[in-house]
């Protein structure tokens, strides 16, 4: 993972460059913390997206 998160970029800009490096992590998972990312930054509630996120870890492969 490349990412730093950059103090001068608005935090906004900082959640949608981490975003788009999750999504190349997993292809089950990596898109799924990304948009959820994406809804926290919009200003969803966490406790609203904890079911999904569960839902993505349990279909995550396990490393070999």
């Amino acid at each position: 993972m490349v990412f730093k998160f950059s103090d001068t970029a608005p935090l906004g800009d900082n959640f949608a460059a981490y975003s788009a490096e999750l999504e190349q992590l997993d292809s089950t998972l990596g898109p799924v913390l990304a948009t959820r990312l994406n809804d926290l930054a919009a200003g969803a509630e966490p406790a609203l997206i904890w079911d999904e996120l569960l839902a993505a870890l349990a279909k995550t492969p396990k490393a070999p």
